[in-house]
């Protein structure tokens, strides 16, 4: 009865009605991926619209990610506008193509999975990306403590090759800014990596090398160093 009434409604509104009530319903209790794929169908069979206007398909990742693309902590929900355009295709149509978002241990990736199934084309999804860019970049809150000085020889040992000295990341060789992400987001997908909650898919290449070098940071006080260092260094550019 409440899905008739707002099909009857504008559309947009009746997707973030969905998308709202859904996020409180997960947080209180397991998500699996049978639902995640049920809510997936509805949000589609509801709209069924390619949105002329990308404000409109932004509307759709505002409920978690905020209107200006910040993040929510609390939702685990990252902040967007401060990651380069590139890996957040990437990563995006990783969730789309179910590279990523499947692991039945990471329902915050599950949910995401189910979210992004309303991006239809690849010319939406370069559309929202544009204006996610658009976006100014924002200041993350410190949520992780660490020794900054024993982070940045860990850092430069085992992260710089790649990810550069200031974690700016590095396209060429598929490395992403580090540097303005969120520091409970950097700690938790490391984590993910390490556990081989994220990586295992056989198609995620790129992640399956980040699984492997997750293996030379393993004590928990030592990821923490490296992350406080990275955000050090985001206060400072």
């Amino acid at each position: 009865q409440i899905y008739d009434r707002l099909k009857k409604k504008n559309k947009i509104h009746t997707y973030l009605w969905i998308c709202v009530c859904y996020t409180l319903i997960s947080c209180h209790n397991p998500v699996s991926q049978d639902a995640t794929s049920s809510v997936a169908t509805v949000l589609t069979a509801t709209l069924n619209v390619t949105p002329s206007q990308i404000k409109d398909l932004f509307t759709t990742c505002t409920a978690c990610h905020g209107t200006l693309g910040e993040g929510n902590a609390s939702l685990g929900a990252p902040a967007l506008s401060n990651q380069d355009a590139w890996y957040l295709k990437r990563q995006l149509n990783n969730f789309r193509n179910g590279i990523r978002g499947t692991n039945e241990k990471n329902a915050k990736g599950i949910q995401m999975a189910a979210a992004v199934k309303i991006i239809k084309t690849d010319a939406e999804l370069d559309e929202l990306i544009t204006h996610i860019k658009s976006l100014p970049n924002v200041t993350t809150t410190q949520t992780i403590e660490g020794d900054v000085l024993k982070g940045e020889q860990q850092y430069q040992m085992i992260c710089g090759a790649c990810h550069g000295p200031k974690a700016i990341g590095n396209q060429s060789l598929n490395a992403p800014k580090l540097a303005g992400i969120n520091d409970w987001y950097l700690y938790e997908q490391y984590r993910n990596f390490s556990l081989e909650i994220r990586g295992s898919h056989p198609d995620d290449n790129y992640g399956y090398q980040m699984q492997m070098m997750s293996s030379a940071l393993t004590e928990d006080q030592g990821i923490k160093d490296v992350i406080a260092y990275i955000r050090s260094v985001e206060m400072t550019e």
